[in-house]
């Protein structure tokens, strides 16, 4: 996903406390397997899950928090949501698929954050989340200044 998106982050999530709240799907390979019915879908394959913060950050090498104005009524109402990895399919070959009742990381940030359109919640991943946010200190890396292009 970083590769499509020209990214350094591939994944979002919301801080609720101590607390993350996150789409987490399961690794790729046997996702794509289930996909393409090659093997059949006996595996969970993840969803909108609450993840204590030391485990999550844990997972990663770097994070980075911003601030995106939001319901966290319905963050934490999606929990136990289906993961989508249609919606991921839909972004790599830029094709407007995914599953309407599962929700892949940037889609639950979209669909939680007050300024996305919820029907554009699909489109979103977590280079559009970062660029939506008001944090002016990673706002700013992504605007060039005047003249200079």
């Amino acid at each position: 996903m970083r590769l499509k998106t020209w990214s350094e982050w591939s994944h979002v999530a919301i801080v609720d406390g101590d607390v993350v709240i996150e789409a987490k799907g399961i690794a790729v390979w046997p996702m794509l397997l289930v996909l393409l019915n090659i093997i059949p879908n006996t595996i969970e394959l993840g969803g909108v899950v609450r993840t204590p913060l030391t485990d999550f950050l844990d997972r990663y090498d770097s994070v980075h928090y911003v601030w995106i104005d939001g319901d966290m009524d319905r963050a934490r109402s999606l929990v136990g949501t289906p993961f989508d990895p249609w919606g991921m399919l839909g972004i790599l070959i830029k094709r407007d698929i995914h599953c309407v009742k599962s929700l892949f990381c940037a889609e639950y940030v979209a669909l939680v954050a007050t300024h996305f359109r919820d029907e554009f919640a699909h489109h979103q991943t977590a280079q559009t989340i970062l660029a939506a946010s008001r944090d002016t200190e990673w706002v700013s890396w992504y605007a060039a200044p005047l003249g200079t292009c």
